[in-house]
């Protein structure tokens, strides 16, 4: 203090700020929530082709950690559309352009003509129709879907797939899976991946002072620490016994010196404490600044 505190005390605060935000780990900043995208395929399937492709557009999905739901057209009226991102149809023709039995339900609904034209206004679809070109009205389930859905107000977001069973159907079925699976995990946003939970660092200000200098330098280190977002206590030395010293990550002591060498008061009943020999060694980490009075002759 005699020959000027302010030539230690700042770059000594600035080197341990400087320390910590190296060594230490801050607070977690709160980051915005995103909600992952939903999508629901649905199939209408006679002989099970249907069913088979939307169960594999599902594990696709799945895999890419995607939030997905599947069901059959008949149960349409159990879920909730509006809730889902995207939906996906898969639907098979059979005979002479009939709809299966397990997706005639959904047809008799979406052919109604007394529906409102934004019915379905705000959700997006994909569809992919199987048939048989051997058959007249190829691929008309699927082609009716697709048309009777865009008329409600729906929005197509990638183009139909026509397979035709007739010629192998995986020539269409493959590169639209693949296909459709590719805009999903560029366009939808896929289930959050659980991260590790980083603990922030403790960190304890201390301080002993006599005449008020210790303690407003602890207080600008602590603000210089809250100001990095560190996660800091402070508290005077007298109060040692009231924290559990070991919680922390670090401990950064101010203490002043007066007269010859003594302790201040608000330090004093740390002092006898640490003084002590019969202490088990506990390690913790620390680092303390020191201010000395001038020493009058």
């Amino acid at each position: 203090d005699g020959m000027g505190m302010e030539d230690v005390v700042e770059p000594w605060k600035e080197g341990i700020l400087a320390m910590v935000q190296k060594t230490m780990r801050p607070k977690l900043v709160p980051k915005v929530v995103i909600t992952p995208s939903k999508i629901l395929v649905m199939y209408g399937s006679q002989s099970g082709n249907a069913q088979a492709i939307a169960e594999m557009i599902q594990t696709g999905l799945v895999e890419r950690n995607f939030d997905t739901q599947i069901g059959v057209l008949k149960d349409y009226n159990k879920l909730n559309w509006q809730e889902f991102n995207l939906i996906i149809v898969v639907c098979s023709t059979h005979g002479e352009g009939d709809f299966p039995e397990n997706a005639a339900a959904f047809h008799r609904y979406i052919r109604q003509r007394g529906h409102p034209e934004d019915l379905l206004k705000g959700m997006q679809y994909a569809v992919l129709a199987l048939g048989d070109t051997n058959y007249s009205r190829f691929c008309n389930a699927g082609k009716t879907i697709d048309r009777r859905m865009e008329d409600l107000g729906a929005k197509r977001v990638f183009a139909r797939g026509d397979a035709d069973d007739g010629m192998g159907m995986e020539d269409v079925v493959e590169p639209w899976k693949e296909g459709i699976l590719a805009m999903v995990q560029k366009t939808m946003r896929p289930k959050l991946v659980p991260k590790v939970v980083i603990t922030p660092s403790k960190i304890l200000v201390m301080y002993g002072s006599q005449s008020g200098n210790a303690q407003a330098i602890a207080e600008m280190i602590q603000t210089g620490l809250v100001e990095r977002n560190f996660d800091t206590q402070i508290g005077v030395l007298k109060d040692y016994n009231k924290l559990n010293w070991q919680e922390f990550n670090l401990i950064i002591v101010v203490c002043s010196t007066h007269g010859e060498g003594d302790f201040p008061e608000n330090a004093a009943a740390f002092h006898r404490y640490i003084r002590q020999r019969g202490h088990p060694e506990d390690p913790v980490s620390y680092t303390h600044l020191t201010l000395p009075t001038k020493r009058i002759v």
